[in-house]
């Protein structure tokens, strides 16, 4: 039918998606700041996490990362 959304072009297009997620789609930032936090132990500085993360794939600046973490810097 043409009013369902998932046939209109020009509304069912970020419903498909051939590739799968990203872990930061998946699990979110805070989740990815604190398992990585947890990884890196007592190293973990929001610039540290956020290269990790960056080594990763994931853009993210050490100041997002500072606002997920645990432990004030």
């Amino acid at each position: 039918m043409d009013h369902d959304p998932k046939t209109r072009p020009e509304h069912g297009a970020a419903e498909r998606r051939d590739d799968p997620p990203t872990g930061a789609a998946v699990f979110g930032l805070r989740r990815l700041v604190i398992e990585t936090c947890d990884r890196l132990g007592p190293a973990a500085t929001p610039e540290a996490i956020a290269r990790d993360l960056r080594a990763e794939g994931i853009t993210v600046t050490a100041e997002e990362v500072a606002g997920f973490c645990m432990e004030p810097y």
